[in-house]
C-alpha cells in the first residue's frame, strides 16, 4: 500500500463529490493499491477493506484518529482521539465458513464491498439487511435435505450476522464510550469510510488554500503546488507568510 500524494487526495476528492460512500471507498484502495486490480479490490471482504483503509489514513493523514460524539442521554459533547494501531484487529483466514444452528447447516461467505453496493437502491433497512444475509448463504440445508436460501427463517438472521462479525470482526467496528458528564455509557458504530471521507475533505480544503496561496505569490499552477514535496511546499509558504 501507498500513500495518496497532494494531487491524489484532491483528485479522488472532486471526483468522489456525488458518489456513494462504497464509491468513495473503492476508488480510494484502488490508488492505494496499484497493485491489485480494482475488480479485486471489490471482492475483499467489508473488513479487510476497513482495515486497509485504516492503514491507509495512518499513511496518508496520520496515526491518530480524532473523534466527536454526543451523550445518548444528556446531550454533553465528547472528543476522543485514539490510534488506529488500536483499531486494526486480525484479518479473516478465509472467506467461506460453515454454520450449523437451528437445525439448519451453512456454507456462508463474508459481504464484499459488492454486497453493500446491491443494497444501495433499498430504503428500508431490514429488507436490505435480509438481502444482505441471503447474498452470502452458498449453500443451506435442513437436516441434510437441501433447502433454498430464499425459503430460510428470518430467525436466523441473528446468528447469522453474529458468525459474519465473529469471522470479520473489523467489518463491524464500535467505540466505547462513556460520558464525563453524566455517566452514561454507550456503544457507539465507527464508519471509517465517512470518518477518512471528511478527513480528507479537510486536508484537501488546506491545500487548496496552500495552492491559492502560491499561485497568488509566484504564478505557478495548481498541479506544479501540488507535485512538490510537502516539505518545498511548507517552506515557501512561509516564506509567503513573511516568515524567515
Amino acid at each position: 500500500m501507498q500513500p495518496l500524494s497532494a494531487f491524489e487526495m484532491v483528485q479522488i476528492w472532486e471526483w468522489g463529490q456525488h458518489k456513494h460512500p462504497v464509491d468513495r471507498a473503492l476508488g480510494l484502495l484502488t490508488l492505494a493499491l496499484p497493485e491489485l486490480p480494482a475488480a479485486e479490490v471489490a471482492t475483499l471482504s467489508v473488513g479487510q477493506r476497513n482495515t486497509r483503509l485504516l492503514t491507509l489514513h495512518e499513511q496518508t493523514l496520520g496515526a491518530t484518529l480524532n473523534g466527536y460524539a454526543e451523550c445518548t442521554q444528556c446531550g454533553e459533547k465528547l472528543e476522543f482521539s485514539v490510534a488506529v494501531s488500536a483499531l486494526r484487529l486480525p484479518e479473516p483466514e478465509q472467506h467461506e465458513f460453515e454454520l450449523a444452528v437451528q437445525g439448519f447447516d451453512l456454507r456462508c461467505r463474508l459481504p464484499t464491498s459488492q454486497d453493500l453496493a446491491a443494497l444501495v437502491s433499498y430504503s428500508d433497512a431490514e429488507a436490505a439487511r435480509l438481502l444482505l444475509l441471503q447474498r452470502c448463504i452458498l449453500q443451506a440445508s435442513h437436516n441434510g435435505v437441501p433447502i433454498a436460501t430464499n425459503a430460510l427463517p428470518e430467525g436466523l438472521i441473528p446468528d447469522l450476522a453474529s458468525a459474519i462479525s465473529a469471522h470479520d470482526p473489523q467489518a463491524d467496528m464500535h467505540f466505547a464510550l462513556e460520558c464525563p458528564a453524566c455517566g452514561q455509557e454507550w456503544s457507539a458504530l465507527f464508519d471509517i469510510v465517512t470518518f477518512f471521507w471528511t478527513e480528507l475533505g479537510d486536508r484537501v480544503r488546506r491545500l487548496l488554500y496552500d495552492v491559492h496561496l502560491l499561485a497568488q505569490a509566484y504564478g505557478w499552477g495548481e498541479a506544479d503546488i501540488l507535485t512538490m514535496s510537502a516539505t518545498r511546499r511548507q517552506i515557501y509558504l512561509e516564506w509567503v507568510n513573511g516568515q524567515n
